[in-house]
């Protein structure tokens, strides 16, 4: 039997002991919910800067042509010529001048040598992905919109510009002139002189691809048309601003498998 003052103090301890451990767990349970609300409010606050990257988009650059094609529009654009310098770089000249009427001071010697992509691997590329030859050697052969689409947007992302190029193979007459008329003149794949287009089978790559060519293929940049007179106004890069028959033009161009590019 313990005595009465050993209980008497053992009780007073023993309920001293009781409030610090209560105290201490209402702090402690205080701190808890402290934190969570600060983590609750950090959570919201990353989930609402999630949230505002997310909705964030950029417009994408689309070019603005007119809606009714007019019967008429011609494009001030100076020509440029290929030779002496390009003897077979009508592709990259008729590009030049595209980009020197857009207000670009750049020579087409600058566009042959650092932008455009050549080879004279025929097992591995077509007229499709890189300019077979040089066009400053006579036996290049050339090259199709893809590639100078490639150039162009190059060259354009040194200038730290906003325009792009845009591949047009496939389009009609009238999408051709609507782009004219809107104010983005084309380049174009015919033929010299307009004359008939045959092909005939220039390689064969690693991967079995027949590559077709036309001898006389050719490359200019249409900058106006006359539906009344039946003319197209164009800078040809042999013979400077010249005319040519409408009809025969889009024929020409039809036959060549309608390869156009431009940039807007």
């Amino acid at each position: 039997m313990k005595p009465y003052g050993v209980l008497l103090l053992s009780g007073i301890a023993a309920a001293f002991l009781f409030c610090a451990c209560t105290i201490s767990s209402d702090s402690l349970v205080s701190k808890i919910e402290q934190e969570t609300v600060s983590f609750s409010v950090q959570q919201t606050e990353q989930t609402t800067a999630v949230q505002t990257t997310v909705v964030t988009t950029t417009t994408e650059r689309t070019p603005q042509l007119l809606e009714t094609v007019p019967e008429r529009a011609v494009l001030e654009v100076e020509p440029i010529f290929q030779n002496p310098e390009l003897p077979t770089g009508c592709e990259i000249t008729s590009l030049t001048a595209l980009l020197q009427y857009l207000g670009f001071a750049v020579e087409k010697e600058t566009m042959a040598n650092e932008y455009l992509f050549c080879s004279y691997d025929t097992a591995k590329y077509t007229l499709e992905d890189a300019y077979i030859g040089t066009p400053d050697a006579e036996d290049g052969f050339g090259c199709y919109a893809p590639v100078l689409v490639n150039a162009a947007d190059q060259y354009l992302q040194t200038q730290k510009r906003e325009q792009k190029a845009i591949d047009l193979t496939g389009s009609t007459e009238e999408m051709i002139c609507r782009y004219v008329a809107s104010g983005y003149p084309v380049v174009m794949w015919i033929t010299v002189g307009l004359y008939d287009m045959y092909e005939e089978l220039g390689w064969t790559t690693e991967d079995g691809e027949e590559v077709m060519w036309c001898e006389l293929e050719h490359c200019v940049l249409l900058h106006g048309y006359d539906k009344e007179t039946n003319t197209v106004f164009v800078c040809d890069p042999l013979n400077g601003d010249v005319t040519y028959d409408m009809e025969r033009y889009f024929q020409i161009y039809e036959d060549m498998h309608r390869r156009a590019m431009t940039i807007y």
